[in-house]
């Protein structure tokens, strides 16, 4: 059970830590599309962030009320419809609700870290059960850093194709889209 907990949670890190590095690249590849200037690249970034800001106050009260486990599949909901409808998004205006729908997915990200911790041994006798417990939360952060080292890999593989950002910003979708299939089965 732990080490489902473990990977599950600890994927959520390494979907969202793509979905936030996938902004330096989007922001290079959609400024001539739709002609966008510094100002706009600015709100696209923003956008994101709001969403992160309100979405993290509103889902750790929804998981409060309603569990850890429909608050981490809610984050994944917001993460994929947000991603894919960036994808297929015709309009600037469209990109920018669609990420900052992202946003709000990424923002509810840390309900993962309180479910995961909710599990892991507080207290023993033994010095063992504290080294595990760092450890283990040291692995689940480094899946945030795997994550954005994926990101430009993605990156590298999808910006020379012929669907450029789009390419980017569905491949960028998909580890949260097969972690919101299994997640409500293994959790």
């Amino acid at each position: 059970f732990i080490g489902k907990l473990w990977l599950v949670t600890g994927m959520t890190q390494f979907a969202d830590a793509m979905e936030l590095l996938l902004l330096s690249f989007l922001a290079t590849e959609i400024r001539c599309p739709f002609h966008l200037n510094s100002y706009d690249i600015t709100l696209l970034q923003t956008c994101v962030l709001i969403g992160m800001f309100i979405g993290s106050n509103l889902t750790g009260k929804y998981s409060d009320s309603f569990g850890r486990r429909p608050g981490v599949i809610l984050s994944l909901i917001l993460t994929v419809v947000g991603g894919l409808a960036a994808t297929f998004a015709t309009t600037f205006t469209m990109i920018l609700i669609a990420r900052f729908v992202v946003g709000l997915g990424v923002g509810s990200a840390p309900v993962a870290l309180t479910l995961f911790t909710e599990f892991l041994p507080t207290t023993s006798a033994s010095t063992s059960t504290s080294e595990n417990r760092g450890r283990s939360l040291i692995i689940f952060f480094l899946f945030f850093s795997v994550g954005a080292l994926f990101e430009s890999l993605v990156a590298w593989a999808t910006l020379s194709t012929f669907y450029r950002w789009r390419a980017l910003l569905l491949v960028s979708a998909l580890p949260s889209l097969l972690l919101l299939m299994v997640t409500p089965t293994w959790l």
